[in-house]
């Protein structure tokens, strides 16, 4: 199950430069639990912490000083908010305290501002292991600063002043443009690829001078995929990791038993007979419809029964297996990574060939 990172986008506005990888992984999984849990205060074991940051040091007195760490930090940003009559600043914790007995930290929020993570307006929102795994604080920030702007149903783009940027990524004074890209942008670009489709910098210049910086990337939305066989099955993005998990699974159940006998037997069945045995099929599950159990139940059966709305004679098919046949989610390595160029031609060809050992039309 995602955990998602949700507050109000006015946050974004805050430097968070400073912030180490770890301490920015620690802050945004206190956020992500006092938003979960809709509270002014919040207590956390330490491990259920490090859990959700990914904090793999052991050391305790280390573990202690990087909270504390990052409610210091936290205390020197003052966040604003302005109307026609006002400008408000404020802090948006106002105290914590760590049990190094019980090992336990509570945080208390302040309760004028906790709108901020509990009455969202404009929001920003990520998936809180997707913001963990990346490298860099360089990365986080700049991960958070996109997905305010990440909209499913069309095209992305943001654009940011240069100038702006270094702040918010308190970017060394230092820094050459050259450095810039090749110590922040290039390395955090590459980070930030698999969760950004398509993602690409733009350097708007203003005469000779970078002024802007401009990422655009492409909606979520997956195309329609051209459908060959009868019942298509989705790939892993538009599945849950559970579901599709389980029709791995299953997959793998109904390639052991195609490698028994590879030569498929196909019987014709009527269309009202094929529904009642799926609806037999959700009782035996005790569960109510849905796609992902109707396109594991098509997928198993494909192999047995073809489904017509009339039929005159039964009768028995043979064939031989072809590249069709083949399961997308059979061309993955280990890793769950779509294989590409040779290593999926090799693959192909191997389970061509197991699939039809004992063929010989």
């Amino acid at each position: 199950m995602k955990k998602i990172v949700e507050y109000d986008s006015k946050m974004n506005e805050l430097s968070f430069g400073k912030f180490k990888e770890k301490e920015l992984d620690l802050f945004f999984s206190i956020c992500y639990k006092m938003r979960l849990e809709g509270l002014k205060e919040v207590t956390l074991t330490f491990h259920e912490l490090k859990e959700l940051s990914k904090y793999t040091d052991r050391n305790l007195d280390r573990f202690i000083r990087d909270l504390t760490t990052v409610y210091k930090k936290l205390l020197s940003i003052t966040m604003e908010l302005e109307d026609e009559k006002y400008i408000e600043g404020f802090t948006l914790f106002t105290s914590y305290k760590v049990k190094k007995k019980e090992r336990e930290i509570s945080i208390k929020i302040n309760e004028d501002y906790r709108f901020i993570l509990n009455e969202i307006g404009k929001f920003t929102k990520f998936d809180l292991m997707e913001f963990v795994n990346l490298k860099s604080s360089y990365a986080k920030n700049i991960f958070k600063l996109l997905k305010q702007y990440d909209k499913s149903n069309k095209d992305n783009w943001y654009q940011i002043d240069i100038d702006r940027f270094k702040e918010l990524l308190d970017v060394p004074k230092s820094y050459k443009m050259s450095h810039i890209d090749s110590f922040i942008l290039n390395p955090a670009i590459e980070q930030l690829c698999p969760y950004f489709k398509g993602l690409k910098l733009e350097k708007i210049k203003k005469g000779v001078r970078i002024s802007a910086l401009k990422f655009t990337w492409r909606n979520k939305k997956e195309k329609k995929e051209n459908v060959i066989d009868m019942h298509p099955i989705k790939k892993k993005s538009s599945l849950g990791e559970e579901e599709y998990k389980e029709y791995q699974e299953q997959s793998q159940e109904v390639k052991k038993e195609i490698l028994v006998d590879p030569i498929v037997k196909l019987k014709k069945i009527f269309k009202k007979d094929y529904e009642e045995l799926y609806d037999e099929h959700l009782k035996q599950l005790g569960e109510q419809h849905n796609p992902y159990i109707r396109r594991a139940f098509d997928f198993t059966n494909k192999s047995k029964y073809e489904v017509i709305e009339d039929v005159k004679e039964e009768y028995v098919q043979t064939r031989k297996y072809t590249v069709e046949d083949i399961d997308e989610s059979l061309l993955v390595s280990k890793t769950g990574k779509k294989l590409v160029g040779m290593a999926r031609k090799y693959k192909i060809e191997k389970l061509l060939k197991e699939l039809n050992s004992q063929n010989r039309l």
